[in-house]
């Protein structure tokens, strides 16, 4: 075994990446994530490629938001290779933004998952937003709360909305409060592309023409 590691550790670092990226590359493997957790453990050449694979995509639950920063602050594996990230339940990312994108300047892809928070709720942003993401999914969000997470950006790129609620009109609702849901009271939000998924009732398309500017 002993003799095996070295041979591992010895090997140019072209080979290494070549070992690296083909497991990496195949995800068909149900478990290509633990084999390359196992690479990683060879010596710091195998740790750096395989955390290209490894940290391409996380995923952290809402109460464990604060110790994932503290984790990536001045890491050079989750600053170079963190494109992807994912929060699930519901909090305020407005305070957290500026740390996640120091922290994580390479981001490309957030996904808020499961963030019920009120709209009344959020934390007003600074009047003027320095960040901007190529790719804004919201999952399981409450339709009124969307402009809430777009006013946290300079500019989305891609906004893709899935399984939003409140977009429906019941028959038994007051005209003047369905027309409060459907429209918004403000300045549009710049978003380049506007992905919808299990998105239904009239409402959906009136509200977003409202708040959302191409």
């Amino acid at each position: 075994m002993a003799s095996v590691q070295r041979v591992l550790k010895s090997l140019p670092q072209e080979i290494v990446d070549q070992i690296v990226d083909r497991i990496g590359e195949d995800t068909r493997q149900r478990n290509y994530k633990s084999i390359l957790s196992n690479c990683a453990l060879v010596s710091r050449a195998w740790l750096l490629r395989s955390s290209r694979y490894l940290l391409d995509r996380v995923e952290v639950n809402v109460l464990d938001v604060p110790a994932f920063l503290s984790t990536a602050k001045g890491s050079e594996r989750f600053s170079s290779n963190a494109h992807n990230l994912t929060i699930n339940g519901a909090c305020d990312i407005a305070p957290l933004l500026d740390q996640l994108f120091e922290f994580l300047p390479s981001l490309r892809f957030i996904e808020l998952w499961s963030n019920f928070l009120p709209s009344n709720k959020f934390v007003q942003p600074p009047a003027i937003s320095r960040h901007r993401v190529p790719h804004l999914k919201l999952s399981g969000v409450e339709l009124k709360s969307v402009p809430c997470f777009l006013r946290l950006f300079e500019r989305v790129d891609t906004l893709e909305l899935r399984s939003v609620e409140g977009g429906d009109d019941e028959e038994d609702e007051d005209d003047d409060a369905n027309q409060a849901t459907t429209v918004f009271d403000g300045p549009p939000f710049p978003v380049g592309r506007l992905v919808l998924n299990d998105c239904y009732g009239r409402n959906v398309m009136d509200f977003l023409g409202s708040c959302v500017l191409p």
